[in-house]
């Protein structure tokens, strides 16, 4: 039945293939669940030719719960194939719901932290399966339980592909209900880093306002150690800015905190890092809405000191600080004898 149903899945099921397969889910001879699984999967491989009178067999059947206990089957493979049925089951009428309500979610959440994260094919099954399951708050906290941000977030360091990033993504989107701070305060910056690399508009503006939150914060400013992720983060919320005014504040806290960074951004191996942020301060400090943004965030007294001595950024540090002195409160705030001298040094050694 498991070879037939590749070809010929609307004859089993008009015969009452799918109950009887759903009823072999409950064996426990390997072999048999492997092919009861695949043919399960091959006969809901079109949901719109799944009649509904074989969908309500099915659930009567006990199809969504007898699913999903196999997803914490002692044989991996099982687990996998149980991953698959899960998916494809999940997108046939009705049975989201009966799968979540089985615990599918916190189970794929406990099977991807098992799975090797050099098995990509298994990694985006199993991100593709967890997605429709995260119907509810129930749903999303028992994954959450499970450590599915942790696992979510490992998988989305340790993979390459876009196509799979991107089913990762959406699946953490789904896990933390869109609310991408509860992905920072359970994995760190790693999840934000991702998503807004991604090409999804709504995830990647969902992280900014988390990222933007963070970095408003000292310690999740600290927290981001990397400086190309910080200045990644920092160009992202510029960028989005521009539509989206109220990540002004958050980018203006992480580009003070990258012209801050120990050492300077030239000395701790991060060459090359400088340039780029002190360019993009140029473009962004002329934006009189950004001015004062900038000004509040520290962004003269961080900028001052990269004058001092010969410097090869000076003239663009003082192109950058010209738009941020029009501030009164900033000009009077940075007007002392030391950083007057800076200036007047930076402007001999010209």
């Amino acid at each position: 039945v498991a070879n037939v149903s590749f070809v010929e899945p609307a004859a089993l099921l008009e015969a009452g293939a799918a109950p009887r397969l759903c009823a072999l889910l409950g064996e426990s001879e390997p072999h048999l669940l492997r092919m009861a699984l695949t043919a399960i999967v091959n006969l809901s491989a079109a949901p719109a030719a799944v009649p509904h009178h074989c969908i309500a067999d099915m659930l009567a059947a006990g199809a969504p719960a007898a699913a999903v206990r196999l997803l914490d089957y002692f044989d991996l493979e099982i687990r996998t194939a149980a991953a698959g049925a899960v998916a494809a089951l999940a997108r046939l009428p009705l049975f989201a719901e009966g799968l979540a309500a089985a615990g599918g979610g916190a189970s794929l959440a406990r099977l991807l932290g098992q799975t090797a994260l050099a098995d990509e094919p298994r990694v985006h099954a199993i991100a593709s399966a967890m997605t429709p399951l995260l119907v509810d708050e129930a749903s999303r906290g028992a994954a959450r339980a499970a450590d599915g941000v942790a696992a979510l977030s490992g998988a989305l360091q340790a993979i390459g592909s876009s196509d799979t990033r991107l089913a990762l993504l959406v699946a953490l989107d789904a896990l933390v209900g869109g609310d991408w701070g509860l992905a920072y305060t359970e994995a760190g910056w790693a999840p934000l880093i991702g998503a807004l690399s991604q090409s999804s508009k709504a995830i990647v503006l969902a992280a900014a306002r988390a990222a933007a939150a963070t970095l408003e914060t000292p310690g999740g400013r600290d927290s981001l150690a990397n400086g190309r992720d910080l200045l990644l983060v920092c160009a992202t919320l510029w960028a989005l800015s521009r539509e989206h005014a109220s990540l002004a504040a958050g980018a203006s806290a992480a580009h003070v905190a990258l012209l801050r960074r120990p050492a300077g951004l030239e000395a701790d191996g991060e060459g090359g890092l400088l340039a780029p942020a002190l360019a993009l301060l140029v473009e962004v400090a002329d934006e009189p809405r950004f001015t004062g943004r900038l000004a509040a965030a520290g962004a003269l007294p961080a900028l001052l000191p990269l004058l001092q001595g010969e410097h090869e950024h000076a003239l663009v540090v003082a192109r950058s600080l010209s738009p941020l002195l029009k501030d009164d409160a900033a000009r009077e705030a940075a007007c002392t004898t030391a950083n007057v001298r800076a200036v007047a040094a930076a402007l001999l050694a010209a």
